[in-house]
């Protein structure tokens, strides 16, 4: 098995070679590829990015980790030799025929076929996770509001953020304000009074789920916490149910754990989601989850369906 990572030198990028190697995914060779040529340690071992000029080398699974409009202009050209391609960035998500993929909601989907996969947006993965025990209770709406790291707007956002810490201004901040002991309900442009990161939660949930229901009315705001979104959630369920009986449905469930006060910091590195504040009056359910947005939100994310393939 020969496989590829396209934007090895990003934080998805490292953060999926790390997993990789952690979870002894069975490869004879990886091609590492960035924005410019480096050396990086992972777990103790040393690995070489090639800077990226467009030439694929002959793989199986080629795991794209480039920005949209990269993925945009290569991708395409990959699919032509047949590859296959498991894409992070937001290009395909919505396309049809592209399979969205969380495995433990929609795994099925996958079939030999497919040579293009999409990995949906970290905060897409969050809710559907978190929420998916209640699914057989009926779900109406959701309301969420997001708490998302810096690390999710990449590693020019670590950096503007250190900077600030260190009472410097960063020239190329991806945020619209200062970061540092401060945080902003805006991520990406906003159209008719959602910004692109709720659009997408909206639109994603939808194509995952296949269904009408729920509606969902997210509000998503960035905060200054490095790394690991969090979630505030309020469902409206068709049928009752008791504290009990959600905690109950949540310790069934391997990628949940009930954790009574979930904080960003105890699930940094994890692949499960914290889940707590658990609160319940008739059909409305509310709760507070934590995901490493770089771990099961990318990279694993990611790593999971390339297992299929094996």
């Amino acid at each position: 098995m020969k496989i590829c990572i396209l934007g090895a030198g990003g934080l998805v990028g490292k953060t999926l070679l790390k997993v990789i190697n952690e979870k002894g995914f069975p490869y004879d060779e990886v091609y590492l590829f960035g924005a410019k040529n480096e050396e990086i340690e992972i777990n103790g071992k040393k690995f070489i990015i090639e800077k990226f000029k467009g030439k694929i080398p002959r793989c199986n699974l080629i795991f794209s980790c480039l920005d949209t409009e990269e993925a945009k202009k290569f991708i395409p050209e990959i699919l032509k030799t047949g590859r296959r391609v498991i894409d992070n960035s937001s290009a395909f998500r919505l396309e049809k025929g592209v399979p969205l993929i969380i495995p433990e909601i929609n795994g099925a989907e996958l079939n030999k076929k497919n040579i293009l996969i999409s990995n949906p947006n970290c905060s897409t993965i969050q809710l559907l996770l978190s929420i998916s025990p209640f699914l057989k209770f009926g779900i109406e709406k959701v309301f969420v509001s997001t708490y998302q790291s810096v690390s999710g707007a990449g590693k020019k956002g670590l950096l503007a953020y250190e900077q600030e810490k260190k009472g410097r201004k960063y020239k190329d901040s991806p945020f619209p304000f200062q970061m540092y002991e401060n945080l902003f309900p805006w991520i990406g442009e906003i159209e008719n009074g959602e910004t692109a990161e709720e659009r997408k939660i909206i639109k994603e949930t939808k194509k995952i789920l296949k269904n009408k229901e729920p509606e969902v009315y997210p509000l998503c705001v960035r905060v200054p916490v490095p790394y690991v979104h969090s979630q505030s959630v309020f469902l409206v369920l068709k049928k009752e149910i008791t504290e009990k009986e959600a905690i109950g449905e949540i310790e069934k469930i391997n990628y949940l754990v009930y954790d009574e006060i979930p904080c960003p910091i105890n699930y940094k590195d994890k692949d499960i989601i914290g889940i707590g504040r658990i609160k319940v009056k008739g059909k409305i359910l509310k709760f507070f989850t934590c995901m490493d947005n770089l771990r099961k939100g990318a990279a694993t994310n990611a790593l999971q369906i390339a297992e299929y393939y094996v």
